[in-house]
């Protein structure tokens, strides 16, 4: 459920016009799933993906993608 999750929200980096914004969690699972997500979403690294292995980074970079 978990991976789904970080699926759904952080595909494209978050620039998915279908991504999650809200989640239903049963009451059951809450406290797990709140912690698990916290512990995956604290992993991820931001950056360019031109400089490294990053999970997350800007769509468009340099002036090639700016329109003026």
């Amino acid at each position: 459920m978990v991976n789904l999750t970080l699926r759904g929200t952080f595909q494209n980096c978050g620039q998915n016009c279908i991504g999650l914004e809200r989640l239903i969690v049963n009451a059951a699972i809450y406290d797990e799933f709140v912690a698990t997500m916290e512990k995956q979403v604290n992993a991820l690294t931001q950056g360019s993906p031109l400089a490294g292995d990053y999970d997350c980074g800007a769509m468009t970079m340099g002036e090639a993608q700016v329109c003026g």
